[in-house]
């Protein structure tokens, strides 16, 4: 709403058809309280990954938060690009994304071992086809939903979160760049200054 339509509105009817007067819009207020996930909270949601589904969910919780994989990404992922000589997964970006060759730690190694292979894509169902968008945010809802976060968890939340996580640990940001894929520095420098071990000694 401009200054413009604010003068208009507050202008028309009188003081006795204040109550009538259309009501200003309003904006929608944000459902969660942040953009990215805490490791403790992305660890609670780990332990929740049980039943049929176990295995499958591990990995997605796994490979989309360590790699900060885009939903599209995580859902597009296939075998061909996990090399299992070197232990590597080929991260190939959407929306321009700088392409990199992550190390596969240890745990996230393991979960992939479990998983079945159905076809060229890494999460796909018992057609083969790739994981739906759709699907993935199903997926983390129920997580969500069983570790009892006070809010839901995106794909983009885990990848933010990522971020969040190596800032955390000292990594440098023109490092944190490149593994996330961000072609301007500036989209990484969001990381570090959520950082709070940078405010930590300023009050002695």
């Amino acid at each position: 709403m401009t200054i413009k339509d604010l003068d208009s509105w507050l202008d028309t009817g009188t003081a006795t058809d204040w109550d009538k007067r259309p009501q200003p819009p309003r904006r929608r207020p944000e459902a969660r309280p942040r953009r990215h996930i805490l490791p403790a909270e992305f660890d609670r949601m780990l332990a929740q990954c049980d039943g049929r589904r176990a295995a499958r969910d591990r990995a997605l919780l796994l490979v989309g938060y360590r790699h900060g994989l885009r939903r599209n990404e995580l859902c597009a992922l296939q075998w061909a690009q996990i090399d299992e000589a070197s232990r590597t997964l080929a991260v190939v970006r959407s929306k321009r994304g700088l392409a990199a060759t992550h190390p596969i730690q240890a745990d996230t190694w393991r979960a992939l071992q479990r998983l079945p292979r159905r076809g060229a894509y890494v999460f796909s169902g018992h057609d083969g086809a790739p994981l739906s968008p759709r699907a993935l945010h199903h997926v983390l809802a129920r997580l969500s939903r069983a570790a009892r976060l006070p809010f839901i968890v995106n794909p983009h939340m885990l990848r933010h979160g990522c971020g969040y996580a190596l800032a955390n640990r000292g990594a440098p940001t023109r490092t944190i760049q490149l593994y996330l894929g961000h072609r301007s520095i500036q989209s990484t420098a969001r990381y570090t200054a959520l950082d709070a071990g940078a405010f930590r000694d300023l009050w002695g």
